[in-house]
């Protein structure tokens, strides 16, 4: 290393020297040539002077002049080589300097060119360093089920940017549709967007505020906004950066939570009341029937005393009903086959609804037992036949079929059914369903329908006591019961009863193990309840099929126009706005006849089959149904050998 370093400086010595010794020359070449003209002239003049003729001039005085002239210097060969000398060493200098600021031009570039060359890597590694975390972002935000976006501020309002997710969460078709908006354009409330901007300029931030949106048909949709104010270095607000969830589903799963508490704690209160109003009643009656004792039937007080005593009796059973309701009456429960309930049931419940209404039953065969107080039991099928017939009475159409069905069947609830159905436990049950042809229920009507002193019938008619009796009982037994039902289409209430022995064995294997049930069709699932219709597209797409989705008939229709041929089955609910499934089914079958249809609904087959006629090509499943129930249905319709069931 030192040798290396040793010659290296003794390379650079060598090359000083070499600068130094060429200037050296040229002024050394330089006084040779004078010294040689100096010499070379002295001998000239001298040879001159000797061999030269003489000119004789005359003189103004007559004398005579010896006149000598000297040749010109130029013409002196020595002269004539030193200049010829002085411009070829000057000419060389001048090539010298050239190469030499050449040479130094060269190694600039090469410098400027090896320094050009370091930037454009780096530039290249930055460019595909950011180009990857572009790459990564965007991605992120393409693929995340969040809606993201950018926005300018008030009052401009105007989206910036919005990622597929944000799209398809407001049910747009392009993002240059969706740009096109402002803020206030999704907003259901006017009002929620003027209380968010001024908090966002408050504070700077947004957290989890829950508001109500609308999609582009104007479906209102709960949404959790987060966002943060971009702001630039003189605290002017750039735009809005933030995030929106869907959390429609979370809203009514927390709604039917708060219905369930609203429930418990209503009948809490029922008991308590309850128990105090029976503590008095027993005074007022105790002492109306000890006055009655000291007096005569002709009395004058007498007839006032008996209308108090029956006056008491019936706020004996207001308060047994409130005590049902509340769970804390006393049962003696036993085993109880429900089929012969029914048989022995039938002929008052004939009497109860009068000649002009028919009753059906659909009762499956040996039916597993049920653990339940008689009582109990006929009081929900006297109280639920009861509400059926009032509905059927109030149709003003005299012509309108008047029907009740009673079904029973067993039913085995999963995990994913309760995780659907808030407050139902996972084993086997016993479903009765009572299903009638009256004027049906709307939604408003249906969230309110077992609450106790809630009652549709005019003043008088009722005291709203007969489907809170139903529903207490329900509970206090561990059952769950539901109602399905819409304006002018009859209602369904189905009871689900724990029963009191195991299923036997033939129950256990109903359902097949889930490799038995993939497939890979095509499905257009067609629902117009969000969260029904997401439950079934994500179980279908669990079990490997490609699933489109439609909100009605209507959408339906123009899927299967625009490409009949990516749908091999069609499932949808019966009963929708614009167009519901039966109607769809009639125009399907003319269109593409191979396609397999299947309709869910609420209501019982047996019910609806009363009121409409099903299209042999239409198959039928009942809501609520278990994923395996759901899946080996579809399978089964699917396989080429199937007949409809």
């Amino acid at each position: 290393m030192a040798s290396c370093q040793h010659f290296f400086n003794l390379s650079a010595r060598a090359r000083l020297k070499r600068k130094r010794v060429f200037p050296s020359l040229i002024l050394l070449w330089l006084c040779l040539i004078i010294l040689i003209g100096i010499t070379v002239s002295t001998l000239s003049g001298q040879q001159e002077f000797a061999g030269d003729s003489t000119k004789m001039d005359v003189s103004s005085n007559g004398s005579l002049l010896l006149n000598k002239t000297p040749s010109p210097v130029w013409h002196a060969l020595w002269f004539k080589f030193g200049i010829l000398s002085i411009m070829m060493l000057g000419g060389l200098s001048a090539h010298r300097f050239r190469i030499k600021n050449i040479k130094n031009s060269n190694k600039r570039l090469q410098e400027m060119n090896s320094l050009l060359n370091q930037q454009i890597v780096e530039r290249q590694r930055a460019k595909d360093a950011l180009e990857k975390s572009e790459e990564k972002y965007r991605t992120l935000m393409e693929n995340i089920n969040v809606g993201i976006y950018r926005r300018f501020p008030p009052p401009d309002d105007r989206f910036i940017e919005v990622n597929p997710a944000m799209i398809q969460m407001f049910d747009f078709e392009t993002k240059e549709e969706f740009i096109q908006l402002t803020a206030f354009d999704l907003y259901l409330n006017p009002e929620d967007i003027e209380r968010l901007d001024n908090k966002m300029k408050r504070q700077g931030f947004l957290k989890n505020e829950s508001v109500l949106l609308k999609k582009k048909d104007g479906t209102p949709m709960w949404c959790s906004i987060s966002a943060v104010v971009v702001q630039d270095e003189y605290g002017n607000s750039l735009y809005y950066d933030g995030t929106i969830r869907d959390i429609t589903e979370q809203k009514e799963f927390e709604e039917q939570v708060r219905q369930i508490q609203k429930m418990e704690a209503v009948g809490q209160l029922a008991g308590g009341i309850a128990h105090d109003f029976n503590n008095i009643l027993t005074a007022i009656t105790g002492h109306a029937e000890l006055m009655l004792m000291q007096l005569k039937p002709g009395d004058h007080y007498y007839n006032s005393l008996n209308e108090i005593l029956k006056s008491g009796e019936r706020a004996h059973h207001l308060t047994q009903h409130l005590i049902t309701f509340s769970r804390r009456q006393p049962i003696a429960p036993r085993s109880i086959e429900l089929n012969k309930v029914i048989e022995d049931l039938q002929a008052m419940m004939r009497r109860l609804i009068g000649e002009d209404i028919e009753i059906a039953t659909v009762l499956f065969p040996n039916i597993p037992a049920i653990m339940a107080d008689l009582g109990q039991i006929e009081q929900v099928f006297i109280n639920l036949i009861i509400n059926a017939r009032d509905a059927i009475r109030e149709h003003t159409d005299q012509f309108a079929l008047k029907r009740i069905t009673i079904e029973t069947y067993p039913v085995h609830l999963d995990k994913d059914y309760i995780l659907y159905h808030p407050g139902t436990r996972r084993g086997p049950y016993v479903v009765i369903a009572i299903s009638d042809t009256g004027v049906g229920m709307d939604e408003y009507v249906r969230e309110k329908i077992f609450e106790p002193f809630f009652t549709t019938k005019k003043r008088g008619k009722g005291a709203g006591f007969g489907l809170a009796t139903v529903f207490g009982i329900v509970k206090q037994n561990r059952g769950n019961i539901f109602v399905y039902s819409e304006p002018g289409r009859g209602a369904t209430f189905k009871i689900y009863w724990p029963v009191s022995e195991p299923l036997g064995k033939k129950e256990t294997n109903v359902n097949p193990v889930e490799g038995d049930l993939r497939g890979s069709e095509h499905i257009l699932v067609v629902e117009d309840d969000r969260g029904v219709r997401k439950f079934m597209v994500h179980t279908l797409q669990s079990f490997g099929y490609r699933v489109l989705e439609a909100t009605n008939g209507i959408e339906a229709m123009a899927v299967c126009q625009r490409d009949a041929s990516h749908v091999d089955m069609i499932i949808s609910d019966l009963v929708m706005p614009k167009m519901g499934g039966l109607e769809l089914a009639r125009r399907i079958h003319v269109i593409k006849p191979e396609i397999k249809i299947l309709l869910t609904s609420g209501y019982s087959r047996n019910h609806l089959a009363s009121q409409e006629e099903f299209p042999p090509v239409v198959a039928f499943i009942e809501k609520p149904y278990s994923i395996q129930a759901f899946v080996k249905k579809v399978r089964t319709l699917l396989e080429p050998e199937s007949s409809l069931e």
